[in-house]
Order: C-alpha cells, then sequence, then structure tokens
C-alpha cells in the first residue's frame, strides 16, 4: 500500500512504488538491470505493468473533460504516474489500449491486459469501489 494523497510525500512514495515494481519486475532502481522479455507472445502484447483505476481520480480525466467530478489531486493521478513508470516500463492503460474496432469487447480487452502484464498497480479508492 502506497498513499499518493499529498505533495510533501509524492517523490518518497512514487520511489517506493518504482522500488516495488522493479523487486517484482526486475532491474535495478538506476535502470542498470534490462527487464526479461517474453518472446513467445508479439512484443506489443507484453506489458510490465497494468494499471487499474477509477478515472473519477484522474486529474488528467478531468483536465481532458472525460469527467464531471474529479476525487483526487494531481499528484495522485493514475494517468501522471503512468507516465513516469514508461520512461522504463511498458505499461498497460485502458485509455492507450482500449480500441472499440476490435472484434472483443471492452472485458475482453482488459482480460487479455492483466494476463500479459507481469505486474498490476491498483489505485484503490472509495470511487474504484464504487465504479461500475
Amino acid at each position: 500500500y502506497i498513499d499518493f494523497k499529498t505533495r510533501d510525500l509524492y517523490d518518497e512514495k512514487f520511489n517506493d512504488l518504482k522500488l516495488q515494481v522493479e523487486n517484482l519486475i526486475g532491474g535495478t532502481a538506476d535502470g542498470s538491470a534490462a527487464v526479461a522479455q517474453d518472446t513467445t507472445k508479439p512484443k506489443d502484447s507484453k506489458k510490465d505493468i497494468f494499471i487499474s483505476y477509477c478515472w473519477s481520480n484522474s486529474y488528467l480525466s478531468k483536465e481532458n473533460n472525460e469527467i464531471q467530478k474529479l476525487f483526487g489531486n494531481q499528484f495522485m493521478d493514475p494517468r501522471k504516474i503512468k507516465s513516469l513508470l514508461s520512461e522504463k516500463y511498458d505499461v498497460w492503460l485502458d485509455i492507450e489500449q482500449l480500441t472499440s474496432g476490435q472484434m472483443t469487447g471492452m472485458f475482453e480487452q482488459i482480460t487479455a491486459g492483466l494476463l500479459n502484464s507481469t505486474c498490476v498497480c491498483a489505485f484503490i479508492s472509495s470511487q474504484y469501489a464504487m465504479s461500475e
């Protein structure tokens, strides 16, 4: 559990998150070790991290007018944290991966994303628990 509620703890908590991810996936805090790649799957389908979150907790969702009310702040935005993790890892994020043109539905695409990811980072909140 890593709490991202305030800016004054953000750097420390983000470093905690990176260490947890590195322990699960491999590599070192300075990025010196490469993440092992599974060559049995197409490169674009394998992700290091799957991010699960509620859009109403995303500051960027509010900025993009995708939600009406924000529950959270810019320091705990899962989309912002995803962009920082993407500097080193391949990250699955719904808004970037889900497509309506595929023959499969949203839940099938999410399931595939989960199954093809090494690590899941869930941003749990009251809104997450109540979302449909």
